[in-house]
């Protein structure tokens, strides 16, 4: 039986003083029906094949995990590097540093993103588009303002909606020096780079090909 059983005309339902009293009820069955014999049938589960781009992205992905951060002591930002700032959110579009100040966040560190973002990122958890491109070429002691509206859910009433200007300060520029593809290798027990890429082909390949599996146990 499925769902509740439901009593047609109830309200029209009398009680005889004596006897018998017919109801009628509704109710919702499981359908009866016989699976046919599957014994047989070949099930074609397509191959999804992993690209060589998709491995040096992976492996690209360990270097910068793997890697250490250097301060950069000459030279600009550049995309991918992390921004060391003193941020200060002040009242008003174009706000001057004298502005009334919302909130104040020292050590804010800021990705500078880049095209395969679409150069958006974030400040103190608020997303900014081009930020990327407007702290490529910035260098330490560099003051950056940006006027935005604060996003409608900020849960600070002063930024929410409101006009504001994220007035930054480069205080350090940090980069990332990618580990060697052989140390990565050998950080993950493995002897050879070529092992390493070999290890993560047969794990793409596992990843990429599980879901075809349930598709075609789901068809």
């Amino acid at each position: 039986m499925l769902g509740e059983p439901e009593v047609k005309d109830l309200d029209k339902l009398q009680l005889p003083d004596n006897g018998p009293m017919t109801v009628t009820v509704e109710v919702e069955v499981v359908p009866e029906f016989e699976l046919p014999d599957l014994t047989g049938v070949a099930v074609q589960k397509p191959k999804l094949d992993v690209t060589d781009a998709q491995i040096q992205e992976e492996v690209m992905n360990l270097r910068k995990r793997m890697g250490k951060m250097n301060t950069v002591t000459e030279g600009s930002a550049q995309t991918e590097d992390f921004l060391l700032v003193d941020l200060r959110i002040l009242e008003g579009e174009n706000a001057q540093a004298e502005a009334p100040e919302i909130a104040h966040h020292p050590g804010t560190y800021v990705l500078v993103t880049g095209e395969d973002k679409q150069f958006k990122g974030q400040v103190a958890g608020i997303a900014i588009d081009e930020l990327g491109k407007t702290m490529t070429g910035k260098k330490a002691g560099d003051v950056v303002s940006i006027s935005i509206t604060g996003p409608a859910g900020h849960e600070d009433e002063r930024i929410a909606g409101k006009p504001v200007t994220l007035m930054m300060r480069v205080d350090k520029i940090e980069r990332i020096e990618l580990a060697e593809v052989d140390a990565v290798a050998k950080q993950m027990g493995m002897e050879t780079g070529e092992a390493l890429v070999t290890r993560i082909r047969e794990s793409l390949e596992v990843a990429e090909n599980a879901p075809s599996a349930r598709r075609c146990i789901s068809s």
